[in-house]
């Protein structure tokens, strides 16, 4: 209803500024699929979902992690000079850094290579400096169990946009059918002014003639 009157408004006030170019049901379906705020809606509706539809993919992208840790120990060394006793410690240490990429692919497949570096150190000793590399793999064999719940939220996001766009679809029919309706109106509307026009232009000449016809 509300997009009828909204129709048949546009139509009047294009109308009224330009006599000379009569407004088109193209022109009518065009103004009530841009005005329409039930097609406004679903087009915002489709863009919130695909921004759904983005973060659920955002689940497969690489992810980079890392950490850093570190120890100290002391040990108490008891020893003499001479006849006195001399407490001392003798310390170690280590410091270790590790980073990696964790990727999970819709496959299932969940992969991570990282890298992990520790330097250890003792008094009196060189420090040693060890390197090592590797890669985690995981894959699901239940099934797939795990792959169809990875690619879930992907899947029901999808499905939404789908279920937008056929919402936008309909509010863009229902808004054209009214349009078509309100249009036909406009048209039989102005057929009947122009009928009831030339009807008063041959009154008015009948009377001129009747008038004529006594005055002789």
């Amino acid at each position: 209803m509300f997009v009828r009157l909204l129709v048949l408004l546009a139509l009047a006030v294009s109308a009224r500024a330009s006599a000379q170019a009569p407004v088109s049901l193209a022109d009518a379906l065009g103004a009530a699929r841009q005005q329409s705020p039930e097609v406004a809606l679903a087009g915002e509706a489709i863009a919130g979902e695909r921004a759904n539809l983005r973060a659920a993919a955002s689940a497969f992208d690489p992810q980079l992690y890392g950490s850093v840790g570190g120890g100290q120990a002391a040990t108490p060394n008891r020893s003499f000079q001479g006849t006195t006793p001399v407490l001392a410690t003798a310390g170690s240490g280590y410091q270790q850094v590790e980073v990696g990429v964790q990727r999970q692919y819709r496959s299932g497949l969940a992969l991570t290579p990282l890298v992990q570096m520790t330097r250890t150190a003792a008094d009196g000793t060189s420090a040693l400096l060890e390197t090592t590399a590797g890669v985690s793999l995981a894959y699901p064999v239940l099934g797939g169990r795990e792959r169809n719940t990875a690619l879930a939220a992907e899947d029901a996001a999808g499905q939404r946009i789908s279920a937008a766009r056929a919402d936008l679809d309909r509010a863009a029919e229902t808004a054209a059918a009214a349009a078509a309706v309100a249009y036909w109106d406009y048209v039989g509307a102005v057929r009947i002014q122009e009928a009831l026009q030339v009807a008063e232009a041959r009154a008015a000449r009948l009377l001129a003639d009747t008038e004529a016809l006594v005055a002789a």
